[in-house]
């Protein structure tokens, strides 16, 4: 899904007018054409197999964010409609007042969106395996961050000093 709506050209962004256009990621060329290599999923299975390419993204990652200055969550307490926006307006404040102050912020959103669609529509088309994974992570984050059991956390994202964006 993620693929569908990128754009890899200039022109191609301006034709879509919606998505992710690939400059935007501030990759550095190796990055780029592994990301471009992704977009077909044989490809992704294939570096997996050969030289446990998910782990080392993984790895990557983590690197990343322990250099952050915060990690934050925004939580809601039940699934009300009212909860969602409430808490994508406060994402939105925190991002402005994080830029205004001159720090870079990063949403980080995946795994909890991942999660709601587990819950809401079950495992399709992920392996059980890989659901479950998904579920064990959610459940360990909140054990770690010690949020109440009928919490339910929305988002996470990252904050600190970070190079200027081209």
């Amino acid at each position: 899904l993620l693929f569908a709506d990128v754009a890899w050209t200039k022109k191609e962004e301006s034709i879509k007018r919606h998505g992710l256009y690939v400059k935007t990621l501030e990759f550095n060329p190796v990055q780029l054409f592994v990301f471009w290599l992704c977009r077909k999923w044989n490809n992704i299975s294939f570096l997996n197999r050969k030289i446990g390419f998910a782990k080392i993204v993984g790895n990557q990652n983590a690197d990343i964010y322990k250099s952050s200055g915060l990690i934050g969550l925004i939580l809601i307490p039940n699934t009300d409609k009212i909860n969602y926006v409430k808490a994508g307006e406060l994402l939105q404040y925190i991002w402005l007042k994080s830029t205004s102050l001159g720090l870079g912020f990063q949403p980080v959103t995946g795994l909890f969106f991942l999660n709601e669609r587990i819950k809401i529509f079950g495992n399709d088309p992920m392996t059980e395996e890989n659901s479950k994974k998904v579920s064990d992570t959610y459940n360990n984050l909140k054990k770690y961050t010690k949020t109440n059991e009928s919490d339910i956390v929305v988002t996470s994202f990252r904050i600190g000093q970070s190079k200027n964006s081209s």
